[in-house]
């Protein structure tokens, strides 16, 4: 009986909490910006994610249909399948933040979104 108890009084605790404040109006910022979109292959595999917003540049990584990524800025880069606007994505691994069209996010515009600055 004890232990429920305990365990209430836990969970009572844990509700009461509130979320941690940012630290400064950047950080806010930035969490208020923190917009987030799944990657749309299109049939064609792993999208390439680049250097910079143009296809000749150096590949960082792939994503994969479905992962859900964080985007930073926009960019005007080369056009792909008739857009020309890039989203640089907030990459943990590997650890450089890298490029990639606007074509293969699940944005639902072909504009740029208003939520995310550009770079």
């Amino acid at each position: 009986m004890k232990v429920a108890t305990v365990l209430f009084a836990l969970l009572a605790v844990a509700v009461a909490m509130p979320e941690p404040e940012p630290d400064s109006d950047q950080e806010l910022e930035l969490e208020r910006r923190n917009v987030h979109v799944k990657v749309n292959d299109h049939g064609d595999g792993p999208v390439k994610c680049r250097k910079t917003p143009y296809l000749v540049n150096n590949l960082i990584t792939h994503l994969n249909n479905g992962d859900t990524v964080s985007l930073k800025c926009a960019e005007r880069g080369q056009s792909v399948f008739g857009t020309n606007l890039w989203y640089k994505v907030d990459r943990t691994w590997p650890r450089r933040d890298c490029f990639t069209s606007d074509y293969y996010l699940k944005t639902g515009t072909t504009k740029k979104l208003p939520s995310v600055p550009w770079c």
